[in-house]
């Protein structure tokens, strides 16, 4: 089951985010630590990771990024819809990218490709996971100014992350 949401900031990745973790977050946090009452948010929806995401799930971000480096305010990305992180991505979880960023090889500005539907995943991508390329970016370096992503869909987590840039 898929869930739809919009982001305004990004939420710590390093723990397991609970039924309290409500928010609509307008500063950059870092995801390599724990969240506190400094990192400035308001709660407006549920985002519970380590459970399945449902429709009843609503929420916006508009900052994600490279989940294992802190984040700077030159990250500037949008969010529109988000998929179940804690299981396999299935066929029936539908969304479109407009780019992507694999996070884990180097990424050339030649890996240019959109997804019209959700593809699992876990297992090799085969054929009949479609897709077209056209933008690409290494999360891996410090992300600046030049960096902006629109993210129309997000991944399972637990692998290859993926993200939109525009």
């Amino acid at each position: 089951m898929s869930g739809y949401f919009t982001f305004t900031a990004v939420i710590d990745r390093s723990r397991t985010i609970v039924m309290s973790d409500y928010l609509n977050i307008t500063a950059v946090i870092n995801l390599s630590r724990t969240i506190v009452m400094s990192d400035n948010f308001t709660i407006t929806a549920v985002i519970n990771r380590s459970r399945t995401i449902v429709l009843s799930d609503y929420f916006t971000m508009m900052t994600v990024t490279d989940l294992s480096r802190t984040i700077v305010m030159s990250d500037y990305f949008t969010i529109t819809a988000v998929i179940d992180l804690s299981r396999t991505t299935v066929m029936s979880d539908y969304f479109t990218i407009t780019a992507v960023i694999d996070l884990s090889p180097t990424i050339v500005m030649s890996d240019y490709f959109t997804i019209t539907a959700v593809i699992d995943l876990s297992p090799t991508t085969v054929m009949s996971d479609y897709f077209t390329i056209t933008a690409v970016i290494d999360l891996s370096p410090t992300i600046v100014m030049s960096d902006y992503f629109i993210i129309t869909a997000v991944i399972n987590l637990s692998r290859t992350t993926l993200l939109l840039r525009q």
